[in-house]
């Protein structure tokens, strides 16, 4: 698409691009809505752009359902 920095601030309606840089080098992350404007820029999914983020949290709600489903399981087995 060849945007610069510049471009891709005024189409996001940002003020300047010190966010576009925090965003680029992994010190802050978009919020949604603007998650979402990335997305329709660049024509992606929010899980492809944010990959690497989607991974870590995909793992960790998995290991929280497996505490939780043991839980319930010991929980059902106190009370028969």
């Amino acid at each position: 698409m060849g945007y610069t920095l510049k471009n891709v601030a005024w189409l996001l309606d940002l003020k300047s691009t010190n966010r576009l840089s925090q965003w680029e080098h992994g010190i802050a992350k978009p919020n949604l809505m603007n998650a979402l404007k990335l997305c329709i820029l660049y024509r992606t999914l929010v899980d492809q752009l944010f990959n690497e983020y989607r991974n870590e949290l995909r793992v960790s709600i998995s290991k929280r359902e497996q505490l939780l489903a043991a839980k319930k399981k010991s929980n059902d087995t106190a009370f028969t």
